[in-house]
């Protein structure tokens, strides 16, 4: 009995908890929390007590968990403390899990995005997919984007484990 956490990294990502049989269970939007730097404005950064304190919330045994992360790397024309962050936020939330004891796979992006039809399409195109694979979740804004990328990262780990 494994339940999955979809994970889309990034400061406005999510995570999305599956049920063993594929079935929605929570959705959080990823904690942030200010880190202090910049002069100009606040910049914020993964919080990364919070996103433990998530994984324990769900009550679910650690044991009973299997991450699934979006493998993501830096992209041309991305300025050197854009990918600094975007490289920390995708450390810390590795490894969150890993320090709980929960195994975590990676998926490119390309992966999961060919499962459902998303290679090339606009961000909030992956919305309507999550919304009917999962009509209970909390998908009704624009900005939801990154949920329904959490759940279809989520969908599409429970769908390879089932292959197994």
């Amino acid at each position: 009995m494994t339940y999955i956490v979809g994970i889309d990294p990034g400061l406005t990502g999510a995570l999305a908890f599956l049920n063993p049989d594929g079935t929605f269970l929570t959705l959080f939007d990823m904690p942030v929390m200010p880190n202090g730097k910049g002069k100009a404005k606040v910049q914020n950064q993964i919080n990364s007590a919070a996103v433990a304190q998530i994984f324990r919330r769900a009550d679910i045994p650690m044991r009973d968990m299997c991450g699934i992360i979006e493998q993501v790397q830096a992209m041309t024309k991305q300025g050197v403390s854009s990918v600094f962050s975007f490289g920390d936020t995708y450390g810390a939330l590795r490894t969150v899990p890993a320090v709980l004891g929960i195994p975590l796979t990676h998926v490119r992006p390309q992966a999961w995005k060919k499962r459902f039809g998303l290679i090339g399409a606009d961000k909030d195109k992956s919305l309507p997919i999550a919304q009917g694979l999962f009509p209970t979740a909390e998908l009704h804004l624009k900005k939801h984007h990154n949920r329904a990328d959490a759940l279809l990262i989520a969908r599409y780990g429970w769908e390879q484990m089932r292959t197994l």
